[in-house]
């Protein structure tokens, strides 16, 4: 083990001892008093992690170092005790990669990159977001606190065939209907 990986290793480390979610993201009045850093960790656009231009070979470290990722202001953090230390994010942090519908049909299952899976819905809200130096946007769901996943192309064409075309004020447009509630996802 390099120095490098025994530093990463010390950073999930500490974050194993949060045990909730209430503990890893605090409220944002708390991250201002923690001691700002930056880590050279990337999150790239297509879900790997790399740490000073190394891709990350553990899958569990990944998982660990997600669990303390929190996200304000536009920009992305690691919580850590004591420390929150900003990294890059290309474009959104997870991407969906599994689709899954309830046997009625009447909730959406996204399952991202790293195996969380959310229903759909108001808490999970899925919506169409700017993909970072392209001219489209393409459709999200929200995970946790600010914290979306990309649909992965493959998805991307699944939801569009759970979709209904509505006519609305504004043409024909595309909603996705989860849990309740109606998602738009765009205009035909």
């Amino acid at each position: 083990m390099n120095l490098d990986d025994r530093f990463l290793e010390s950073i999930a480390e500490q974050t194993i001892n949060l045990d909730t979610d209430s503990d890893r993201l605090r409220r944002a009045a708390e991250l201002l008093h923690l001691m700002p850093g930056k880590m050279a960790i990337t999150i790239h656009r297509n879900g790997d992690w790399s740490y000073q231009g190394s891709m990350f070979n553990r899958p569990a470290m990944v998982d660990l170092l997600a669990k303390s990722l929190v996200a304000f202001n536009d920009r992305y953090y690691l919580l850590a005790p004591e420390q929150l230390l900003e990294i890059t994010v290309e474009d959104l942090p997870f991407l969906v990669i599994d689709l899954n519908r309830s046997i009625d049909h009447h909730q959406v299952i996204a399952t991202t990159n790293l195996g969380q899976s959310v229903v759909i819905n108001d808490e999970h809200a899925c919506y169409l977001s700017a993909v970072p130096g392209m001219a489209v946007k393409v459709p999200c769901v929200g995970i946790r606190s600010g914290i979306a996943a990309r649909l992965s192309r493959p998805m991307y064409y699944q939801i569009l065939d759970w979709c209904e075309v509505e006519e609305t004020g504004e043409g024909q447009r595309l909603f996705l209907h989860s849990d309740g509630c109606q998602f738009e996802l765009g205009a035909l």
